[in-house]
C-alpha cells in the first residue's frame, strides 16, 4: 500500500471531474483499457476521481466515446513540485548559498 502511494506520488496524480450522461460507461471503458481510477465519489451530477498523470493523457479518446467532459481539478506529486521549483531557481540558489555560508 505504501509502495503504491509512493509510486503514484513520484509519477504524479491528477484529480479529475467527470461530467457525462452515463458516467459509469466512462469508468468501465477506463477499466477495460487498463486505466486505474480510485477515490471515486459522486457530487450532484459530477463524478470526482483520481488518476495517474500518464493515464490522464490517455483518457481523451475514452471521453469522446462516452460523451463525457473531463476536467482536471488538482495536481499532486513530484512532477508538479519539480515544475514549481524550476520556476523558483533564485530561491533554491539562495538557500544553497545560505547553507554553504552558514
Amino acid at each position: 500500500m505504501l509502495l503504491l502511494k509512493t509510486a503514484n506520488y513520484i509519477n504524479g496524480i491528477v484529480r479529475i471531474i467527470i461530467i457525462a450522461p452515463v458516467p459509469e460507461r466512462f469508468i468501465n471503458l477506463c477499466t477495460a483499457r487498463g486505466i486505474y481510477l480510485w477515490g471515486i465519489t459522486k457530487h450532484n451530477d459530477e463524478i470526482v476521481a483520481f488518476i495517474r498523470l500518464a493515464d490522464y493523457f490517455r483518457i481523451r479518446p475514452i471521453a469522446r466515446i462516452s460523451q463525457a467532459r473531463v476536467r482536471a481539478e488538482g495536481y499532486k506529486g513530484l512532477p508538479f513540485v519539480v515544475k514549481k521549483l524550476k520556476q523558483r531557481r533564485t530561491l533554491i540558489v539562495g538557500g544553497i548559498m545560505f547553507l554553504l555560508l552558514l
